[in-house]
């Protein structure tokens, strides 16, 4: 029984490394894809793929990656709560590193959730990317040109 669960914890994190390993190439080909219809248009691809595909594809290992994690979490559930529980007196290196990585990991949401540097440089950096390739959906059928709209809004 106790190999039996190993193996499945073994398999489990397998899977996860190789879930995360294809997140980040859909990520990183959805970040740098055009907008909408654009990358239709372009018939824009990356390795073969379009952009509809890679979303289908990130999607899909998203939710994987979220069904494997729970999974993980039961798998191993008894060591996850000693890294959280007792005080830090009880295990002064793990529990004072969970606190820091929760602390990091709630200042890094805010930092995104309101756009604010170095986090927001990244989705301006993406919206750069994205639009370069040509004007975003609602203004893709007006006919005019990201330089024109900015020509007229000055």
């Amino acid at each position: 029984m106790n190999s039996e669960l190993n193996n499945h914890k073994k398999v489990i994190s397998i899977v996860i490394t190789m879930t995360f390993l294809v997140l980040l190439v859909s990520g990183i080909s959805l970040f740098f894809a055009p907008s909408c219809k654009v990358a239709k248009e372009i018939g824009w691809r990356f390795f073969f793929f379009d952009k509809e595909s890679w979303e289908s594809v990130h999607l899909v290992f998203a939710l994987l990656f979220v069904v494997l994690l729970i999974m993980h979490v039961i798998l191993n559930g008894k060591t996850l709560i000693r890294y959280f529980k007792g005080g830090i007196s009880a295990m002064a290196g793990i529990s004072r590193t969970a606190i820091i990585c929760a602390f990091a990991t709630v200042i890094l949401f805010l930092l995104a959730a309101f756009n604010i540097p170095p986090a927001g440089w990244l989705h301006k950096a993406h919206e750069f990317i994205k639009f370069s390739w040509g004007p975003p959906c609602d203004q893709a059928d007006s006919g005019t040109s990201r330089m024109e709209r900015e020509k007229t809004e000055r």
